[in-house]
């Protein structure tokens, strides 16, 4: 996870097998350039060396692929090779925005029955920056994502239908006392 400067909040998500460069140390963080006018730091136990790469030219994007579940749905980002990415909400979508990275795609696949997502588009922001926007026909829920090969994949959660009568019906509800030192002792 990459943050803005050393020990600040996060703000990217570098997934297993990123490739980017390292260009500065400071005790025990290190500053990855991300895109050409994009650095995040990261602690230096989660850098390893590698050999500069055969090909140095960004990751290629294909066509995204939106395929529905129970409660969810799923995009299929295909890449060439992982890339780090950020994502900003707002009240009715996200952004991701993948860094070292160029659009091949051509159109969105929208999955049968899908209805949760009502629009997704992408744009080439800069010359190594592409931006996926998504957005819902409801408030969104929860996201989260993974590496899978090459690709990234996100789930991203539908609100619970919820009955009127009995709201609290088929729920769990967990009551967090807070984290020590100020509480759960």
């Amino acid at each position: 996870i990459g943050r803005a400067y050393p020990g600040g909040t996060y703000t990217w998500f570098l997934p297993r097998g990123t490739r980017t460069r390292a260009d500065m140390r400071i005790a025990d963080q290190v500053r990855l350039r991300l895109s050409r006018d994009v650095v995040a730091w990261v602690p230096a136990t989660d850098v390893h060396r590698a050999a500069a790469p055969d090909d140095p030219r960004p990751a290629i994007m294909g066509s995204p692929t939106l395929t529905p579940g129970e409660g969810i749905t799923r995009l299929r980002i295909p890449l060439t090779r992982p890339v780090p990415e950020s994502v900003d909400e707002d009240e009715r979508g996200l952004t991701i925005t993948l860094f070292d990275a160029v659009s091949d795609a051509n159109w969105v696949r929208y999955g049968a029955d899908q209805r949760f997502v009502s629009r997704l588009s992408w744009k080439q922001d800069a010359q190594d920056r592409v931006s996926i926007a998504v957005s819902f026909d409801r408030p969104l829920w929860g996201w989260r994502v993974r590496v899978d090969g090459t690709d990234l994949v996100y789930e991203f959660r539908m609100p619970p239908l919820i009955d009127a009568a009995h709201p609290l019906a088929g729920r769990r509800i967990v009551i967090d006392p807070g984290h020590p030192p100020g509480g759960a002792w």
